[in-house]
């Protein structure tokens, strides 16, 4: 199935909701992540793509630029993908849609704290994203 993807410059209560249903398939705080994503889309150092096909908000992927020790790099914060789109594609489009939104904005690397599966460590090997340390924590270097 074909699916859109656009970046969000404002971040709507129906949006964020749609997302909201979205992250309640895979964790239990996605209460917490409405409340977050809501502030955070108030910053101008975030942005937020979404991938919506004829029933609406299928994916996004959220993400920051900071500056850590001199350096401007992108904290991938969310990226999720509805079981029914999972295994399509539209995950590595989201994250590549994320990391040229990184490239243009002059960041360095992208770093990200993963869910503890297989399925995600392996999405984002795939993707070119290292293992940093002995915890979850993810990094590509662009």
């Amino acid at each position: 199935m074909n699916h859109k993807i656009q970046q969000l410059f404002d971040l709507n209560h129906k949006i964020c909701l749609d997302c909201y249903y979205i992250v309640s398939e895979f964790m239990g705080d996605a209460e917490g992540f409405y409340y977050s994503a809501m502030d955070a889309m108030r910053r101008p150092d975030t942005v937020m793509f979404v991938a919506t096909n004829n029933y609406g908000i299928q994916g996004f992927v959220m993400g920051r630029a900071v500056c850590i020790e001199n350096s401007r790099i992108g904290k991938l914060e969310h990226l999720y993908v509805t079981r029914r789109a999972q295994r399509s594609g539209l995950g590595g489009r989201l994250l590549t849609e994320y990391t040229n939104w990184a490239i243009a904005q002059q960041l360095s690397r992208l770093q990200l704290l993963s869910r503890v599966t297989r399925q995600a460590f392996a999405f984002y090997e795939k993707h070119g994203f290292v293992r940093v340390g002995l915890g979850n924590a993810m990094q590509k270097t662009l």
